[in-house]
């Protein structure tokens, strides 16, 4: 079944009609978006400015991932390498309560 928004809580009076009734109030979910993605990208800054790695971009650290690599630093490739594992674990988990969810 679809869901449906909750009906606008609209207390209808006398001599009120549906055209005179105030609208509900909306949010702008263009708001919405631009807020998201001005949080993702104040996290991915402060992340980066505090430990040298990506929250959001995955490309990235797989770039540094490399470049540690190829310059033989082991241990910052390993970093990056556990952090890209656990990235994937993470959404490999998440699939996996999903589709157990979806069969019920």
């Amino acid at each position: 079944a679809a869901l449906r928004p909750p009906a606008p809580r609209v207390r209808m009076t006398a001599g009120m009609t549906a055209a005179s009734a105030p609208a509900a109030v909306v949010p702008n979910p263009a708001s919405l978006v631009t807020g998201l993605a001005f949080t993702g990208g104040w996290v991915d800054v402060f992340v980066w400015q505090t430990y040298g790695c990506y929250a959001n971009m995955m490309t990235g650290n797989l770039l540094r991932c490399l470049e540690c690599l190829t310059a033989l630093r082991w241990v910052d490739g390993a970093f990056f390498t556990a952090l890209i594992a656990s990235y994937v674990g993470g959404f490999g988990a998440f699939r996996v309560v999903d589709l157990s969810r979806r069969r019920r």
